[in-house]
């Protein structure tokens, strides 16, 4: 499969919504570019509810992508134009990746009850 140009038209489908109702399943239009930046600054979660399709873009081809399939193409291609022109040098492939990595997993550690823990106010064992 070919990938898209920045500028070929595009739809991103599964955008979180802020509504009681309906949580996910918004649809944003636009060209490659801007959705592929769009879809970098979601959290991770809610990237991999995505997909994005482009296409038909000047030579005729069309496609989509998936969650996992939209993070290879960045990794390939690279930020989106509009992402490189507020830095001051090309990042590096690792800081690429950590735009989409899943985040770790930390584990607290439990210290116990809290101090004014009181699993019964009424002090009877009912």
């Amino acid at each position: 499969m070919n990938d898209p140009d920045w500028n070929a038209p595009a739809n991103l489908d599964g955008l979180p919504v802020r509504h009681w109702k309906r949580r996910t399943g918004f649809t944003e239009r636009g060209t490659v570019a801007v959705l592929v930046e769009r879809w970098l600054r979601l959290a991770w979660n809610q990237q991999q509810g995505c997909s994005l399709g482009w296409g038909p873009d000047t030579d005729g081809k069309q496609g989509s992508f998936q969650a996992n399939g939209i993070g290879a193409f960045v990794l390939r291609a690279g930020l989106p134009p509009q992402m490189l022109a507020g830095r001051s040098r090309t990042p590096t492939r690792e800081e690429i990746e950590r735009m989409f990595a899943k985040p770790a997993y930390r584990e607290i550690p439990w210290t116990g009850p809290a101090s004014n823990y009181c699993p019964n106010p009424h002090g009877n064992s009912k």
